[in-house]
């Protein structure tokens, strides 16, 4: 079993966090961005993990904090565990999910409409583009900073904000409450 030291974990997390970005431009090969972080922590633990297991030890972070998730609101198969509660106010950002861009909002306004439409809450067509252009130029932030950055479309209450909102897994928002909603994100080999 590897014995894993808390400043290698804060490194390791600060790295994935920090380096976002370039993260997902590597697209499905991140070998070598698991490498240098392997590289950087090496060097200054004088440990010689592999960026394999880099990766794992991040995923099983991951999986703690919705392990944890889970547990709080009172999933039966769920477990506590130290490490999730640990970092479950850090890892409850999502820090390591791809930024939403203006296609991604396009796409979870179209995807909300059409899924309330098909299960008849709304009657409303899909948006065009333009029509999401406008709503977004009016209602979003250039760049969401915080989950809590995100809009509103709590269109029964408009006064209730994001605290009851949650991202489900295709990434759209939805208003619901925290006992009544899956864990955000599950770790993938995205992470």
């Amino acid at each position: 079993m590897v014995e894993w030291t808390d400043t290698q974990i804060r490194i390791l997390i600060d790295e994935r966090r920090n380096r976002n970005e370039e993260y997902h431009n590597f697209g499905r090969n991140q070998i070598r961005f698991w490498n240098s972080i392997a590289t950087k922590i090496n060097q200054e633990h004088n440990t010689s993990f592999n960026g394999y297991q880099y990766k794992e030890k991040f995923m099983n972070l991951v999986r703690d904090y919705n392990l944890m998730y889970d547990y709080m609101v009172g999933n039966r198969r769920a477990r506590r565990s130290r490490t999730g509660a640990r970092y479950f106010d850090e890892f409850c950002t999502h820090f390591w999910k791809r930024s939403e861009d203006d296609f991604d909002r396009i796409h979870n306004i179209n995807s909300s409409n059409h899924r309330q439409r098909r299960i008849g809450r709304n009657n409303t067509s899909i948006l065009s583009t333009g029509e999401v252009e406008h709503e977004l130029g009016q209602t979003l932030p250039a760049s969401p900073s915080s989950p809590r950055d995100v809009i509103n479309t709590n269109t029964n209450n408009p006064s209730v904000k994001n605290p009851e909102q949650n991202i489900d897994h295709a990434g759209s928002t939805e208003t619901s409450s925290l006992q009544s909603s899956p864990p955000p994100y599950k770790a993938t080999d995205e992470a």
